[in-house]
């Protein structure tokens, strides 16, 4: 398996989670010192940027109890460097099948998702 096919499958194993709403396996997909940005947040955002993975469970415990992720499909993804995944992803979002089309920059170290940027609109 080349290192394109390596890192798409680590997406998908942490998009999978996050769909399942499985906090413990979502966050071991995660660096200890994980960073989540949402770049397209109001300046002023409590999620705007997130660091380590305590936020970071903290951040998913707010957003699921808000809305449910009922699916995330990678559309289209380009291998940057050897440890950078650029995908182009298609969600539906709770019972009203809201779609959402963000793009996810993943980095990764050691098998595990260090950072993730996502560049899409608050939901």
């Amino acid at each position: 398996m080349d290192q394109h096919e390596k890192l798409k499958r680590l997406f998908e194993e942490h998009s999978a989670a996050e769909v399942d709403q499985d906090l413990a396996r979502t966050l071991a997909t995660c660096t200890e010192d994980v960073v989540y940005e949402h770049p397209f947040y109001p300046a002023d955002h409590p999620d705007r940027e997130i660091r380590g993975r305590a936020a970071l469970g903290a951040y998913y415990r707010r957003s699921w109890s808000a809305r449910k992720v009922q699916r995330v499909e990678i559309v289209r993804s380009w291998l940057s460097g050897d440890d950078c995944l650029v995908t182009e992803v298609f969600g539906i979002l709770d019972g009203s099948g809201t779609m959402v089309q963000n793009v996810a920059i993943g980095y990764f170290r050691d098998g595990l998702l260090a950072k993730e940027i996502v560049y899409g609109a608050p939901h």
